[in-house]
């Protein structure tokens, strides 16, 4: 699955990123309230961000036609392996991971990419 999504959504564990969060003060509910992308709320990670999931085909119309705003992929996540890489220099969002199971890589998330989806996008 593929997604285009605000920086921050990538953020897997926004309750230690931003412990100040409250939907309640604020009147808005980030992802639905997955503030921790633990094992048992990535379920409900994927429904929250399910509006923001696009194509491949989309986001090879993306990385070749729109190359001024999205020049590159900025992150992997792999939620089979709890591995978590990213090229954003700005946070060091790999800190914020669910728990210790999880390893963040500090990469460019195309050479994690599974070797069919490389294929498709470089034809």
């Amino acid at each position: 699955m593929v997604y285009l999504m605000p920086v921050v959504y990538w953020v897997l564990n926004h309750k230690k990123y931003n412990p100040y969060y409250n939907s309640k003060e604020t009147n808005f509910v980030f992802r639905k309230n997955v503030l921790n992308v633990a094992d048992d709320q990535i379920d409900n990670f994927i429904d929250a961000i399910h509006d923001d999931e696009i194509s491949l085909n989309e986001l090879k119309q993306i990385l070749t036609n729109d190359i001024a705003s999205y020049d590159q992929l900025n992150f992997f996540v792999d939620f089979d392996k709890k591995e978590f890489v990213s090229a954003f220099p700005d946070i060091e969002i790999e800190g914020y991971l669910p728990n210790d199971d999880w390893k963040g890589i500090f990469n460019n998330p195309i050479n994690y990419l599974p070797e069919d989806m490389k294929l498709y996008l470089s034809r």
